[in-house]
């Protein structure tokens, strides 16, 4: 009598079984990667929620954007930033005008 090897669930909860011959397999749930040491976990931007993998909303965990406006994406988030501000590691930071080669023209002093 041949006992399936997946009936005590032998996964873990972000894994599947799989009856192969001579034993079993687990495999990764449909939204989940197989990391180098085996583990099946959620793609960067991602959190797992009672064995699935959910958007993490960033815009709603805090500011990120800093100045600007943040949109959330599937797995990211994008800033539109203000006026005077440009996007730079993940927030909007402040643009220093008198940096550039000639700012204030004529007037440079």
């Amino acid at each position: 009598v041949e006992t399936d090897p997946c009936r005590d669930n032998p996964c873990s909860n972000t894994q599947m079984c799989l009856q192969v011959e001579g034993g079993y397999r687990c495999d990764c749930l449909d939204t989940f990667i197989l990391e180098s040491s085996g583990e099946c976990v959620c793609p960067d931007g991602y959190e797992n929620e009672e064995g699935a993998c959910l958007d993490i909303d960033e815009c709603t965990a805090g500011s990120p954007c800093g100045n600007g406006q943040c949109s959330n994406s599937a797995g990211s988030y994008s800033c539109d930033c203000n006026d005077g501000y440009e996007f730079t590691n993940g927030t909007c930071v402040d643009i220093d005008e008198c940096a550039s080669d000639s700012p204030c023209g004529e007037n440079e002093e």
